[in-house]
């Protein structure tokens, strides 16, 4: 659970040092681009991280819990996990490890999907 923790740490500190890249007034339009799609693989592979937590039968409240301590300093992220968490715990838990595994990999990718149409959305160098 120490790895998974450091893991997760870890992951939110690359979400926010992204985030102030991604809205950077200074940074080109390709560098921008480039930023974003590196934001949103992060925001990837912590939907991932939180599916296999509903995946293996961690509770709703101790995985909110364990989110909102660790990014209780920033509200944007904090908003952006708590979204994701509910995604995720909206969705079933499978019994079998191919299932899970399947489940897991399709959350990923339908999250890095949704961040990466919102960014589209949004003209190059505003926030």
């Amino acid at each position: 659970m120490k790895k998974f923790i450091a893991k997760i740490k870890s992951v939110i500190i690359g979400m926010m040092l992204f985030a102030a890249a991604v809205f950077s007034s200074f940074a080109s339009p390709a560098e921008q681009r480039h930023n974003q799609q590196r934001f949103c693989s992060e925001v990837s592979s912590m939907a991932g991280m939180i599916m296999h937590q509903r995946q293996t039968g961690a509770s709703l409240s101790v995985t909110l819990d364990q989110f909102d301590r660790m990014t209780y300093n920033n509200p944007t992220i904090r908003t952006l996990m708590r979204s994701i968490i509910m995604q995720a715990y909206s969705r079933p838990a499978y019994s079998t490890a191919e299932v899970r595994n399947r489940e897991i990999r399709e959350f990923e990718n339908t999250q890095m999907l949704m961040c990466m149409k919102a960014f589209e959305s949004r003209p190059l160098g505003r926030s």
